[in-house]
């Protein structure tokens, strides 16, 4: 199957959906629990999609190395330290966002040249990180279309979802700390 339809149903499509009710269909606030929620499951949706495509083609999407794993469990501690039990649910969400992203890039990668790829992905992921309404949304904008690009430059060179998931956990991690990602959450540490 050509990447670019691969590329429209897995990817393109879940997020118009998921564009589409939160802006029209739903009565809440874009960061309410229930849109989060719902985003969340799109995204896994669509990362399904992709792995069932790479798997359908007879590939396989690179295995996590064990020493990731530990990065990214630390990664997802230090996250709790900082934004307490917020960060466990940030590294699952930074996992699942990577997880959508870096599966379409898997397919997208060797048929095109990394910028094209960059330009099919991260435009995606910028408007669906402005579905949630928050301030900052200039500065917002900025810091997810460098995050984007460099997830997937990291995983064109090292295709390891794990090391790209903590390194989104640890800056997001940041962000969310000064205020700039979620302007209210409750400090409470593990």
């Amino acid at each position: 199957m050509n990447p670019l339809v691969i590329w429209l149903l897995a990817y393109a499509l879940p997020a118009f959906l998921a564009g589409c009710y939160i802006k029209l269909c739903s009565h809440q606030e874009g960061g309410s629990p229930k849109n989060l929620t719902f985003i969340h499951v799109v995204l896994l949706v669509s990362a399904l999609a992709s792995q069932c495509a790479i798997y359908a083609q007879g590939i396989s999407f690179p295995t996590p190395g064990i020493w990731f794993l530990v990065v990214f469990a630390a990664s997802v501690a230090i996250a709790g330290f900082f934004i307490g039990r917020l960060g466990l649910l940030y590294g699952v969400s930074a996992l699942l966002q990577q997880a959508c992203m870096l599966s379409i890039a898997f397919l997208l990668l060797p048929a095109f040249p990394v910028w094209i790829v960059v330009l099919l992905i991260v435009p995606l992921f910028v408007f669906c990180h402005q579905l949630t309404g928050v301030p900052y949304w200039r500065t917002r904008i900025i810091l997810i279309t460098l995050w984007g690009s460099v997830s997937v430059l990291i995983f064109a060179f090292i295709p390891d979802i794990l090391l790209v998931s903590s390194l989104h956990t640890l800056f997001g991690t940041i962000l969310i700390a000064n205020g700039i990602l979620h302007i209210q959450y409750e400090r409470s540490r593990f």
